[in-house]
């Protein structure tokens, strides 16, 4: 089994839940994830299917949030040498708000001198 994967970014775009068959949904999410280099910041679409597409309902674009994913992926049904592909996706299964701004860490009081 694999370990959980993360993700931590800006809210870019959240697109309408989308209707594919009569029994199943998706929704998208566009995560901004930062790199050292604002040049090369990464954009990602995280996919949330079924019941978990409600979960996108309380975010905002440019709210910083985490998600919590699965990476899949399926060969496509066409099958011969020019049509051969296999499809990957990053399938979101929790998301929260990161806070925006670091929580600052109290001091610790100092410590009780050891009786000898």
């Amino acid at each position: 089994m694999s370990e959980t994967r993360t993700l931590i970014g800006k809210v870019v775009k959240i697109l309408p839940a989308r209707q594919v068959s009569e029994t199943f949904k998706v929704r998208d999410i566009w995560i901004e994830e930062p790199a050292d280099n604002p040049d090369y910041n990464q954009v990602v679409k995280v996919q949330f299917t079924q019941d978990k597409c409600g979960l996108l309902d309380q975010y905002q674009i440019g709210q910083e949030v985490m998600i919590n994913f699965n990476i899949t992926g399926r060969r496509s049904s066409q099958v011969g040498p020019t049509t051969e592909n296999i499809y990957t996706n990053i399938q979101g299964w929790r998301i929260g708000a990161t806070a925006s701004k670091p929580v600052p860490q109290q001091e610790a009081a100092p410590a009780a001198p050891l009786p000898f």
